[in-house]
């Protein structure tokens, strides 16, 4: 079978590989659609995880099942599923031996409702694929607990922040302003209900942010009425930004990777007593998108901008690296 590895430093390459066969208590998978996800386009940047060459890529994963261990319960060849990587014995795509851009995806321990969700009739597998990046998105909502109502700001129109949009408006929240600097993003955003958006680095963003949202008074002068932000771009300025706006409690959740350190100005904090928080994965988050992404069509529509086929996967890939994408599918026959 056909599997995408990384070698080295942006080396990727499409190997063969010996179709896997499932122990007792694994499951085997013909995968049917894998999204490109800004963690591979990292790991490939720095030419893997430190766990040796070759490293096996893709996570955001859904197939149909060919294979079962006699010892798994509830899964059966004919059935169609996606992965949870994060509850698979091998982090599957994440440093481990197995990764989703192959043709056979060898799934340890498998447990239904764990590593393995089943998907609903008449759903897409390219929709299906969605669940892992609206899980991140979900789960960095949630760590904003923000509510009906509130005030957010969110950095970033990558997928996870198009995700943190539908999760934020599902939320009613009355306020929901989206920054990036790629204004296709942008529409997109606006496109899934976003109130407002701001094009990054052309004027003064707390003043844009503050005109949106109204203003708030904190001791040393006025601040943005905004209630939650969630980093999901990972800009440097950003975290300074927010200490500079902030009103009275209000809560900034990071979801994106910073690649350096960032400095906070502790003294501008303490007027506003701002929380600042991160979130990674979805400990919980996977099972609450299974239940509502059937409703999630038209989203699913807007937030994947590209298709593949397997055959074109590193036009795919570089596609992925560009600022005018959204999310990258990669579709198998």
């Amino acid at each position: 079978m056909r599997q995408i590895n990384i070698h080295g430093v942006n080396d990727l390459r499409m190997d063969e590989a010996p179709e896997p066969a499932p122990g007792p208590r694994d499951v085997v998978l013909k995968i049917s659609a894998c999204g490109i996800c800004g963690t591979d386009l990292s790991v490939a940047k720095s030419g893997g995880m430190g766990a040796g060459a070759p490293m096996a890529l893709g996570h955001e994963a859904a197939g149909v099942v060919v294979a079962a261990g006699a010892d798994v319960v509830g899964v059966k060849p004919g059935q169609r599923m996606v992965i949870n990587p994060m509850s698979t014995e091998a982090v599957i795509g994440n440093g481990g031996p197995e990764g989703a851009f192959c043709d056979y995806l060898l799934v340890r321990e498998a447990e239904l409702g764990r590593s393995l969700f089943e998907i609903p009739e008449g759903m897409s597998p390219s929709m299906a694929a969605l669940v892992e990046p609206l899980s991140v998105a979900r789960h960095g909502v949630n760590r904003t607990e923000a509510k009906a109502g509130d005030k957010v700001v969110v950095f970033g129109a990558g997928p996870i922040g198009l995700g943190a949009v539908v999760w934020f408006r599902r939320r009613g929240v009355s306020k929901l302003v989206v920054v990036d600097l790629n204004e296709a993003r942008l529409e997109r955003a606006k496109a899934l209900g976003a109130t407002d958006v701001i094009v990054a680095g052309r004027g003064d963003l707390g003043a844009q942010v503050r005109e949106i949202c109204g203003t708030s008074h904190i001791l040393g002068g006025e601040a943005a009425d905004v209630d939650a932000y969630l980093d999901c771009a990972g800009a440097p300025s950003i975290v300074s930004d927010v200490v500079d706006m902030a009103k009275w409690r209000a809560k900034l959740v990071v979801i994106a990777v910073h690649h350096g350190p960032v400095q906070i100005d502790f003294g501008k904090m303490l007027r506003s007593e701002l929380s600042v928080t991160t979130s990674i994965g979805y400990p919980t988050e996977m099972v609450e998108v299974m239940a509502e992404l059937p409703e999630l069509s038209r989203e699913a529509e807007v937030m994947i901008s590209h298709r593949f086929g397997f055959d074109d996967f590193f036009e795919a890939f570089e596609v992925a690296r560009s600022a005018d994408c959204a999310k990258v599918m990669v579709e198998f026959a």
